[in-house]
């Protein structure tokens, strides 16, 4: 009984919207001159703009990540193609690509910018972050630090 109530109703839609194409033109339009198809007028756009705000402080932008660890006040006194003399910690050190700073090995040199891997192993070359160093035109370092992973999140356990 069901399945006859649903066949009778699909052939009633059917058949009205093979009713309904009859009267259509190639634009999709009815050939009826009294049917008018009208939309409402467009919304203009607001002229005023709006200005947003947050609650709190805003962040300094030239702060270091907290995560900056012995690059933390780093200074640049020269940067080029794959070498940069750097101040850090009050020591000054020529670095290449390979070295080490801490925990962290260099990975690329270029003007302006360092970039570093953490926590690199054999068995995970690229690391747990990326840290990349960037220098102003006074030579101060600004150091990012982008995790791979959640840094407080536990590892998953492995089930067998």
């Amino acid at each position: 009984m069901k399945r006859a109530a649903t066949a009778v109703a699909l052939v009633v839609l059917m058949a009205g919207v093979a009713r309904g194409q009859q009267g259509t033109g190639p634009s999709g339009h009815s050939d009826d001159p009294d049917v008018v198809i009208d939309s409402p007028p467009a919304k203009p756009a607001d002229p005023t703009s709006a200005v947003v705000t947050a609650p709190g402080p805003a962040p300094d932008r030239n702060r270091p990540s907290a995560d900056a660890g012995a690059l933390e006040g780093v200074r640049a006194l020269s940067v080029r193609d794959g070498e940069a003399r750097l101040v850090i910690g009050g020591v000054e050190r020529t670095i290449r690509p390979g070295d080490a700073i801490g925990a962290d090995v260099v990975t690329g040199v270029a003007p302006e910018r360092i970039t570093l891997v953490r926590g690199a192993s054999p068995s995970a070359p690229s690391g747990e972050a990326t840290v990349v160093v960037a220098f102003d035109a006074q030579g101060r370092g600004r150091v990012r630090v982008y995790s791979l992973k959640h840094p407080s999140r536990p590892a998953t356990p492995s089930f067998k």
